[in-house]
């Protein structure tokens, strides 16, 4: 690949934020210029502190705006003096974000390509229940970002239906994000009992599912032994915890708050079977990252992890999204774990963040599109 890839995001793609769309970032252009790609980000911030770990790209910071739809000089006259440079391109990250609309605008005017990753913003549910505001922004502001594009890439399979029915792009292409795994070997783990599950990510008990978790939790307390762990914090956790009392489970759940690093992969480390079992999701990046470690995660359709899980026997399908249905899993996976059979699975895991989700291949399959 030959052109310069120029990524533009809000902030400054710090992969130690509770947003995983910083740490795909992050991890893309590291990827890219360790495969010796001129790449590098142009973030978007309130804040133009150097503050981010040590990486291996360039970083350059642009101040943001109350009103969203303004830009930076500097970075206006950074796009202007790229005027007609097809050797570049442009990479936007987001979705419904004015400042990206705005910096479509210039592209366009200065007839530079650029492609765009909503990361999972057109997810068809999501759209469907938009209100009227978020729709306006469609017609007037989302759909010039989108139809201008050279390519979209999608990174789940519920974004196309949202794609087609509200947009016109010229070209996109289906593109998981990646993950490298951190094991070569799966350590052993505490036989027997309790059935260690776990959830990491925002805490938002109607989208990730967590409702149902519990509730299922609920069913199955008196007849398994396990442990869940909440990795997370803020959001909506009071009334996680209040759910918690009112179904019993307070003496079964630990509540580890946020983790970043490798202190999050020990928390990992420590489940039998991570738990994500959202209504409706991108690509969600903590079930690579529980592969990554060698754990099998049980999911729903709404994951979109389902075309990965299933082909690899990584995991388990959530295909009837009801507490009943989960709480029947989890009773069969704590039979796995009584028998020893879940080493299978973790090895799956493994195996399929090595074949299917490696960076190196995420990097090269966005080459085609940026071509």
């Amino acid at each position: 690949m030959t052109k310069k890839i120029i990524h533009i995001a809000l902030g400054k793609a710090n992969p130690n934020r509770m947003n995983g769309v910083n740490k795909v970032i992050h991890s893309l252009i590291s990827a890219q210029v360790e495969m010796g790609v001129d790449a590098e980000l142009w973030g978007i911030t309130f804040n133009t502190t150097h503050n981010y770990p040590t990486r291996n790209f360039k970083t350059y910071t642009f101040l943001d705006y109350r009103f969203k739809f303004k830009l930076d000089y500097s970075l206006k006259e950074a796009i202007k003096s790229l005027k007609n440079k097809t050797n570049h391109c442009f990479h936007l990250h987001g979705a419904f974000t004015p400042q990206l609309y705005s910096v479509a605008r210039l592209l366009k005017k200065y007839r530079i390509p650029y492609i765009h990753t909503p990361h999972g913003g057109y997810n068809l549910k999501a759209l469907e229940k938009s209100n009227l505001r978020k729709k306006l922004y469609i017609v007037f502001f989302e759909r010039f970002l989108v139809n201008n594009a050279h390519g979209i890439q999608l990174i789940g399979q519920s974004e196309v239906e949202g794609l087609n029915r509200y947009f016109k792009p010229k070209k996109y292409a289906f593109i998981p994000n990646g993950q490298e795994k951190l094991l070569d070997k799966i350590p052993p783990k505490t036989k027997g009992e309790p059935l260690n599950l776990g959830y990491l990510g925002r805490i938002d008990i109607h989208t990730k599912g967590l409702d149902i978790l519990f509730e299922a939790l609920a069913i199955v307390k008196d007849t398994v032994e396990i442990r869940l762990s909440i990795i997370g914090e803020g959001g909506e956790l009071i009334d996680l915890k209040t759910k918690a009392d009112e179904l019993g489970l307070s003496e079964f759940i630990d509540f580890k708050g946020a983790k970043f690093g490798e202190e999050k992969y020990k928390c990992l480390e420590q489940l039998d079977v991570f738990c994500l079992v959202s209504r409706n999701e991108g690509l969600p990046g903590v079930v690579l990252e529980a592969a990554a470690v060698g754990v099998p995660s049980i999911i729903s359709i709404g994951t979109n992890m389902r075309p990965y899980v299933e082909p690899n026997n990584a995991g388990w399908i959530l295909t009837n999204y009801n507490a009943k249905a989960l709480a029947e899993h989890i009773i069969d996976i704590n039979q796995e774990k009584q028998n020893h059979t879940l080493l299978e699975k973790s090895e799956n895991a493994l195996c399929m963040i090595d074949k299917v989700f490696s960076w190196r291949k995420i990097a090269e399959e966005l080459g085609d599109l940026y071509a």
